[in-house]
């Protein structure tokens, strides 16, 4: 979910239709959890969204029933932001398609580090894996299944190499964000380093 951070006078700019309104006060309600999880976890409270997004509570109640709620909606507007592999990457060999899906989970990492410091501190239904892990752990497996069936991994091993994978990868964004300054934008170094951290996970195969 990556976004400037919405005008607080969207809601009464009659330049814009309703449903634009509508969707622009969401956004604003959802940038707001994300950054007040930053700041109190899993104890923040809808007064500390509030002071976050500068929404009045009316606005929170009339998106969400409550603060459960809310975060469902940010977990799924984070899920909906993943990359996955698409149609055009069909053509390509297994390894090349992994390589290209794990490209693309460090540059979205890379993109909006207040995001990945949610995901990666909001627990999923597993308590020892993080919520990132989870949504990531599909996608690694589909593309491991692929090359499986075409034949550049052995079925024995692909579990092992699942779980490895995995773990390489989530641990590789830990230190994306571990290595950026916070607050503030992705340093230019995290992307200019980004082949040779695919090239390390690529080793774990």
């Amino acid at each position: 979910m990556t976004s400037p951070t919405p005008d607080r006078r969207g809601r009464y700019d009659r330049t814009l239709s309703r449903s634009q309104r509508w969707q622009r006060a969401r956004l604003r309600l959802l940038l707001g959890l994300q950054r007040a999880w930053a700041r109190h976890g899993a104890a923040l409270t809808v007064r500390d969204v509030l002071a976050e997004s500068g929404a009045p509570r009316q606005s929170f109640y009339a998106h969400f029933h409550d603060l459960s709620d809310g975060l469902r909606a940010l977990d799924a507007a984070l899920e909906r932001s993943l990359p996955t592999s698409a149609p055009a990457l069909a053509a390509l060999t297994p390894r090349q398609r992994l390589r290209a899906l794990l490209e693309s989970l460090l540059s979205w990492a890379e993109a909006d580090l207040p995001r990945l410091r949610y995901a990666l501190s909001r627990r999923s239904t597993e308590p020892t894996q993080s919520l990132l892990g989870a949504l990531i752990t599909p996608r690694l497996e589909a593309a491991l299944d692929a090359a499986a069936r075409d034949g550049a991994l052995a079925p024995a091993q692909q579990p092992l190499v699942a779980a490895l994978l995995c773990g390489a990868v989530e641990g590789a964004l830990r230190a994306t964000l571990a290595a950026a300054p916070a607050p503030g934008p992705a340093p230019a170094a995290l992307a200019s380093g980004r082949a040779a951290r695919v090239e390390r996970l690529l080793g774990l195969l």
